[in-house]
């Protein structure tokens, strides 16, 4: 499984979880992508190419800090 597949089963996780269907919406689907490409530039640059393991972490670390923000 790819890297954004993992992230999007995630959101979709996220979303059931929480009960917050406004996760799997278009305008919090454009900043999650902005956020993953943002998370995997930044760990490219720091390691060549990224481990999808620190990829997915970062990323849920920004999705918690998101959620908390918008709840």
């Amino acid at each position: 499984m790819c890297i954004r597949d993992r992230i999007k089963e995630m959101l979709v996780s996220y979303a059931r979880k929480l009960r917050r269907f406004d996760i799997l919406e278009a305008d919090f689907n454009a900043d999650a992508n902005d956020a993953f490409h943002k998370i995997f530039e930044k760990l490219r640059r720091e390691q060549g190419y990224p481990n999808s393991r620190d990829v997915i972490r970062e990323f849920e670390e920004w999705l918690k800090v998101r959620l908390k923000s918008k709840g």
